[in-house]
């Protein structure tokens, strides 16, 4: 499904689409960074809901930006 909807918006063809399954998104996206030698990151960040959630999340974007030297690119789900 997400790598339709990517088809979908991305009339560039030479792309390449990849789903990793860890325990956390950070270790998922470090991991594979460093074992596919990634030119580029790009991100679907999905709005939080509720007081609580939007109180003590922590913008994985931001962590992620800061700890890795290839491009990023954020995408904000309510935007789209």
């Amino acid at each position: 499904m997400a790598q339709k909807k990517l088809q979908e918006k991305v009339v560039y063809h030479n792309t390449t689409f990849n789903m990793v399954s860890q325990d956390t998104i950070y270790d998922g996206l470090r991991s594979y960074i460093n074992s596919n030698n990634a030119d580029i990151v790009a991100l679907l960040e999905r709005e939080e809901h509720g007081f609580f959630k939007r109180l003590f999340h922590k913008d994985l974007t931001k962590k992620i930006e800061s700890n890795i030297s290839i491009p990023m690119l954020s995408f904000n789900q309510a935007y789209l």
